[in-house]
């Protein structure tokens, strides 16, 4: 296409960052409905179209973390059939939890040790966003939007769409407590300039302009 560069502005989508906060402890209760140990570790995926998304990859990665403590929460619409069988294949049946659609993800997200998002396609990935707002570490794709917020070992990590990058990446972390407490804080921080609020005038000058 034949663009004038300058005259292409970008502007991306905000998140309510006070919505999308930290807690100074896991959500417990929420692990507790849904029978997961305090002492666990969580990664928390959420998307509708399961297999677009990569829960495949994210079920291949559990049996290849270093710990077995770990569950992992889907939340989102799809077949759930397929993917059961596969994790039941790996051995990790039990460590599933499928919550279908959810209306607080907030909640899901203060309860999550790392957000895994190997999807196919995002325009933006709000929802990437949103973990990193909620001080969750974020291990997704090379997509739209996140690829211009994460820096690898600092709020997350870009990696291939394969449970063994997955669990590379998982493996670093995950299990460092001291490491994994400063990613979380680096992953609150790179969200912030991302408020909807910072990008509202932004949105507002740019309409001006075209008067």
């Amino acid at each position: 296409y034949t663009i004038v560069t300058e005259k292409i502005s970008v502007i991306p989508n905000g998140i309510d960052v006070n919505q999308f906060s930290p807690r100074f402890d896991k959500n417990n209760d929420l692990l507790q409905t849904l029978s997961i140990p305090g002492n666990a570790k969580v990664l928390f995926f959420a998307g509708n179209g399961f297999r677009g998304k990569g829960l495949q990859y994210v079920i291949d990665a559990l049996p290849l973390l270093e710990e077995k403590n770990v569950y992992l929460v889907v939340a989102g619409s799809g077949s759930e059939k397929s993917f059961r069988l596969r994790a039941q294949k790996l051995g990790v049946g039990e460590k599933l939890r499928f919550v279908g659609r959810v209306q607080n993800i907030e909640y899901y997200f203060q309860a999550a040790d790392a957000f895994v998002f190997p999807s196919r396609y995002e325009s933006f990935s709000l929802v990437s966003f949103e973990a990193l707002a909620s001080g969750v570490p974020v291990v997704a794709s090379d997509i739209h939007g996140v690829v211009d917020v994460i820096e690898n070992g600092k709020n997350g990590f870009i990696v291939a769409r394969s449970g063994k990058a997955i669990a590379t990446a998982l493996n670093t972390f995950l299990f460092n407590d001291e490491l994994l407490k400063d990613m979380r804080q680096s992953a609150r921080q790179s969200a912030l300039p991302y408020a909807w609020e910072l990008g509202l005038p932004k949105l507002v000058l740019l309409y001006n302009t075209l008067v």
